[in-house]
């Protein structure tokens, strides 16, 4: 049994990095697995207890009674922000999201008289003193005075019902004012001040304008077709017709299921109409006339956009800006900052990732009435921007950073709305999260050693926990949860099913199963042997549908992880494993220029991605755009030959003079230019859009150009440096189609070390981070090379 618990020289290591997922889903054994005789394994089942232990974990603890408080003040309030960027819930209480869920039934009284008024006569009474405004008010008219219900979140976690005074807030158009810096916190460098993401209470006031609604449909009367006939359908039906019809040139409509869910909900609209007898039959629907103009629409908005000027374009961007101004700050303990995705998402048809059971349903709009927002005690309510409606609730929790939240109606999911990547919020869980990466550093010795023992433990409960840990730490796997019916069938490590495991000895485990968003994870590793043993053991005598770690929960397995370390969760190894991968890959000559570096730098973030899964469908432009590439590449080769031909001729010189002397005669070589288009003052917008396309559309024509040497040189330079990033792009574009490194770089990567192997390579960060991660990682600019992970 010993043999089960002997340690490794690598220790020190993270585990994901010494069996790493290839690229095409198989593992090497490396030095993470270790050798065991066979009588182990026979010890080892003699110490197994065969009676409780067989019995599910959640069995044994309903029958004692064991019963959990939740601490949320709102069904779409977590208790704490999530430290996952891309949105996971893995480390959420089930109990917690089932009562999530279901929100209580409540009744809330809505305001009478209009805001408009009362705003108006605080206006006017601000200009002649506080007993002026005072009597303007109310010369203007009376002020709303109806009562709602809010909830306050007081220390404890305690959730405290108050009535409020729906106050008129902020006129629609005026903002609280524009956000200082760059970085969308106001100027606020949090990270010299000290990070203050310790305590409950996360802001002490809170104020905002609320959400920007898209705006109401508005139907375009062409007909869908069924059987030859023409049907004009009533608005809400056009509108999700249509949605099908700017679908039909992607890959979603090939689906069975994307076509199925669709129909159904579309059926569902037509259930009290006319057309409900007469459209059975999604194959008999003819969307053509809705796609036509679809097209013509898209186009036209193409040429209005290219016949637009620059400054035309400018003044565009500026009025949409100042159309939507008042909902991207908020003012959070008196300093202003900037919100992220104020938009409330339009309707449209579910997509999903990967094979999502719910793809290709009805989206519904999103209402006022639907959305809670999160303010200050002592914060105006803001104005509903969509006329007729009011908002659905107000909380004052202090303990979370969202400002408003909604139930999402196809995954019943709550999205919120967030201050911008820049925040000091956002910043502060960021640092936080990396250096909780960080600290596991210093314990994952002991902590496999633990582990390790646990293997051969008596109980199912240690010796299941153990064994999923290390699939935790070895394949960087997300911890997992239950799923209702009517969600999507994915799974992490402790809901992992009998079906999802194939073994192959000695000790090879394969994987086949749907992570987070239905992203198909397959991949096949060899593990240690005490694992395979134990994979083997829990699957014995259980059916395909069966929980291998049944006596293992979420909650459990966070609760004894912490006890391990402070704070340690599941989802910290995926953060630490990924990291650490990428500071250990980094560590290779990543190549003499500046493009070469880049390269590397992706092709190392490209193991990050494969190890934690982070895959995409093939873009349905990616083999355009690699036509595209190709054109140019043999567009640069061409003149890279040109430059070389000519810079040899003139090298030779000409009558009378020496070879590659100044006097030398220029040489003539010939590049080739697209034609220009010929554009008239006298032309419409759909006329000098037509000129550009077509004067795009005609091959390009030669140029002849008079150079001498050093012209030459400085030209072919350039030109092999765009032929060199040329190579590149396209051979990283072709390698990284089905990667997505960008997820990686966003959530797991600490962008310390990103920032260290740039300075230390002198790679400017803006080739590495888009301007968006700058923002979102400002806190993690002033770092040194010297930096460690």
């Amino acid at each position: 049994m010993s043999s089960f618990l002997d340690e490794s020289d690598d220790d020190s290591r993270p585990l994901a990095t010494l069996v790493r997922p290839s690229a095409n889903g198989a593992g090497g054994s490396g030095a993470a697995a270790a050798t065991t005789p066979a009588a182990t394994s026979t010890a080892v089942v003699g110490a197994m207890d065969e009676d409780e232990d067989d019995v599910p974990l959640a069995v044994v603890r309903r029958s004692v009674g064991t019963k959990r408080k939740s601490s949320e003040a709102h069904p779409a309030a977590p208790a704490g922000d999530s430290d996952d960027g891309d949105g996971a819930d893995d480390d959420v209480p089930l109990v917690r999201r089932t009562a999530a869920a279901s929100p209580p039934a409540r009744k809330r009284a809505r305001p009478t008289v209009g805001a408009a008024a009362g705003a108006a006569g605080a206006t006017a009474g601000a200009a002649a003193g506080s007993r002026a405004k005072g009597k303007a008010a109310a010369a203007a008219g009376p002020k709303v005075t109806t009562k709602v219900k809010a909830e306050r979140r007081v220390a404890g976690g305690k959730a405290k019902t108050e009535d409020r005074t729906l106050s008129p807030g902020r006129a629609a158009g005026s903002p609280l004012g524009a956000a200082e810096g760059e970085n969308g916190d106001g100027g606020f460098r949090w990270w010299e001040a000290g990070n203050k993401t310790d305590g409950e209470v996360k802001w002490t006031t809170l104020e905002h304008n609320g959400v920007y609604f898209p705006p109401e449909y508005e139907p375009h009367g062409f007909p869908l077709i069924y059987e030859g006939m023409e049907l004009h359908l009533p608005p809400a039906a056009e509108e999700v017709a249509t949605f099908y019809a700017s679908k039909l040139q992607t890959d979603h409509v090939l689906k069975e299921k994307f076509r199925s869910n669709f129909f159904a909900d579309f059926r569902a609209l037509l259930a009290d109409t006319k057309f409900a007898k007469v459209i059975t039959s999604l194959e008999k629907c003819d969307f053509s006339r809705i796609e036509a103009h679809l097209e013509d629409e898209k186009a036209k908005k193409k040429a209005e956009k290219k016949a637009q000027t620059t400054a035309e374009r400018k003044e565009a961007r500026e009025a949409e800006a100042e159309r939507v101004r008042q909902f991207t700050v908020a003012l959070v303990d008196g300093r202003e900052e900037t919100v992220g995705n104020f938009r409330v998402e339009p309707p449209n048809l579910f997509l999903g990732r990967g094979d999502h059971p719910l793809t290709g349903k009805v989206k519904r709009r999103i209402q006022p009435e639907d959305v809670t927002l999160n303010l200050g005690p002592n914060a105006p309510i803001p104005e509903c921007p969509v006329p007729g409606h009011n908002w659905g609730k107000i909380i004052h929790n202090s303990c979370v950073t969202w400002l408003a939240g909604w139930k999402d109606s196809i995954t019943g999911g709550y999205k919120y709305v967030w201050l911008s990547a820049g925040s000091a919020f956002k910043g502060m869980s960021d640092h936080a999260k990396f250096e909780k990466a960080r600290q596991l550093k210093s314990c994952i010795a002991s902590i496999r050693k633990e582990y390790r023992k646990g293997w051969a433990a008596k109980g199912k409960e240690v010796r299941q926990r153990s064994t999923a840990l290390y699939l935790i730490d070895k394949l960087a796997l997300r911890v997992g949860n239950e799923k209702a019916e009517d969600e999507a069938d994915t799974v992490g490590c402790c809901s992992l099913r009998v079906e999802h495991l194939k073994f192959t000895p000695p000790t090879t485990v394969s994987f086949d199963f749907l992570g987070k968003d239905s992203i198909r994870y397959e991949n096949a590793v060899e593990v240690d042997k005490a694992v395979f043993f134990n994979l083997q053991l829990f699957c014995r005598n259980k059916q395909p549908s069966d929980n291998i770690f049944h006596r293992l929960s979420v909650t459990s397995l966070n609760d004894y992880l912490k006890q391990l370390m402070p704070g340690l969760s599941a989802k910290v190894f995926r953060t630490f494993n990924a990291s650490v991968t990428l500071a250990e890959c980094l560590q290779g000559d990543p190549g003499e220029t500046v493009t070469d570096k880049v390269a590397f730098y992706n092709k190392q973030n490209k193991v990050v991605a494969e190890l934690c899964n982070h895959v995409r469908t093939l873009p349905s432009g990616h083999k355009g755009q690699m036509q595209k590439l190709e054109t140019r590449r043999a567009e640069a080769v061409a003149w890279v030959k040109e430059l070389k031909r000519g810079l040899a001729k003139w090298n030779k010189g000409g009558k009378g003079a020496k070879a590659g002397a100044a006097s030398s005669p220029p040489v003539e070589v010939t590049q080739y230019m697209p034609v220009k288009p010929e554009i008239l003052e006298s032309m419409t917008a759909d006329e000098k859009a037509q000129e550009r396309k077509r004067a795009a559309d005609l091959p390009k024509v030669p140029l002849l150009k008079s150079m001498r040497g050093d012209q030459l040189k400085s030209n072919l330079k350039r030109a092999e440096e765009r032929l060199a990033k040329l190579t590149s792009d396209m051979e990283m574009k072709e390698d990284l189609q089905t990667v997505a490194l960008g997820t990686s770089k966003q959530n797991y990567l600490d962008p310390r070390i990103t920032v260290a192997w740039c300075k230390a390579n002198e790679v400017p960060v803006e080739k590495i981070f888009a301007k968006t991660l700058m923002t979102k990682f400002s806190w993690a600019m002033a770092e040194s090379s010297s930096f460690v992970f």
